[in-house]
């Protein structure tokens, strides 16, 4: 039950809002985690910017939702975008008697902060990125109360926004352990990374540390995200090393996809070699909680969810041949690859459950209900 004297007979009622329709990225992930666990909770809505492939996989767990325009292609205009989605959200608040929204993106905050104030429900937003002064984050010091998703997340705040921030990491499905395809211990290994097929994520990274000790140790490597058309010189150029070392049995390049369960189950090594300061890593995350040996890139807040030599490996940023000695330690020690996978599983247990993330989530809503200052 919520706090106040407004609902104090009926369970809490939340609107979640992602102000784009895709599934691109560990935000809307990790919100439908989110969402599925609050699901068995209460009732649970949700506010998008058009349909697509968020909307499609939020109704599959039984969540209610609306989208500011019907399409699968949002308005170009941003005056249209504005309008519409502000007022899809207020009609929402209205029509599903909502006690709270929570943006779950800093630029989703230019629209939840008019409509919640329109409709006098608080606003609590999610805060996933670097901060900077910019139009992005324009609206995040007017909200009610700051979800960090690191602690890395929340030290990049203004001073003043740091007070009113909780840190809560993202929450993964925690599998059973019956699905659990742990690392094999000799033979036929499998390096996989999974992510936007972008320059910040480091690919190149991957490729080159994979190229460098190929020719000593065995193994494939599994690369997911990749997206014909879209930043061409770049696969192009990945593929170029990688038919110069002769390498191409040796690497496969998979398409956007939603199905991460097939992933995680055929590899061995989960890689995140990020160029940029991540506010968290969810394929991190992911990786311990489906048993995988983990490999990240030292910095921000992938630097949080791995335990150095214990439940998992950190190289050092943007340095291939860092990643190329943690990448061979991985390989060609099986005690070290089943124990960091090991402990791993275990500290994901602890750590990213959606049953203590959604604990956690629903306590800075009864505090932010509780003081009544709307």
């Amino acid at each position: 039950m919520i706090s106040g004297p407004a609902s104090e007979n009926r369970l809490m009622r939340v609107l979640h809002v992602l102000p784009f329709g895709g599934m691109g990225g560990g935000a809307p992930r990790a919100m439908l985690t989110t969402m599925a666990e609050q699901q068995k909770r209460r009732p649970t809505f949700v506010a998008a910017l058009c349909e697509g492939d968020f909307a499609d996989e939020a109704r599959k767990i039984g969540v209610t939702v609306r989208c500011a325009v019907s399409t699968r292609t949002p308005p170009k205009s941003r005056l249209a975008r504005w309008i519409k989605t502000v007022g899809v959200i207020r009609r929402a608040v209205k029509e599903f008697k909502i006690d709270l929204i929570h943006c779950h993106s800093a630029p989703g905050n230019r629209y939840c902060y008019p409509a919640s104030r329109l409709s006098g429900v608080p606003l609590v937003t999610h805060q996933r990125d670097t901060y900077a002064p910019d139009h992005f984050h324009a609206w995040v010091h007017r909200t009610d109360a700051i979800i960090a998703i690191s602690e890395w997340a929340r030290k990049n705040l203004p001073a003043a926004l740091q007070e009113k921030t909780t840190v809560v990491h993202d929450a993964v499905t925690i599998p059973e352990s019956s699905r659990i395809v742990w690392p094999k211990e000799e033979g036929g290994l499998v390096v996989g990374m999974a992510g936007r097929f972008v320059p910040e994520k480091g690919l190149d990274l991957l490729v080159d540390a994979a190229i460098a000790i190929a020719g000593s140790v065995d193994f494939r490597v599994e690369i997911w995200g990749f997206q014909p058309g879209q930043h061409v010189d770049l696969a192009e150029a990945l593929k170029a090393k990688i038919r110069q070392a002769r390498l191409e049995d040796r690497f496969h390049f998979e398409g956007y996809r939603l199905d991460m369960e097939n992933f995680y189950r055929s590899i061995d090594i989960a890689v995140v070699p990020s160029r940029v300061s991540e506010g968290f890593g969810l394929t991190a995350a992911e990786g311990q909680a489906w048993g995988k040996a983990v490999i990240v890139a030292g910095h921000a807040g992938l630097a949080e969810i791995v335990d150095d030599e214990n439940t998992g490996l950190k190289f050092t940023p943007h340095d291939a041949n860092s990643l190329a000695v943690k990448l061979r330690r991985v390989l060609e020690d099986a005690k070290l690859r089943t124990a960091i996978a090991k402990a791993g599983r275990a500290s994901s247990e602890v750590r990213f459950s959606p049953q203590a993330h959604a604990d956690r989530i629903d306590n800075v809503y009864r505090a932010v209900l509780s003081r009544g200052k709307h």
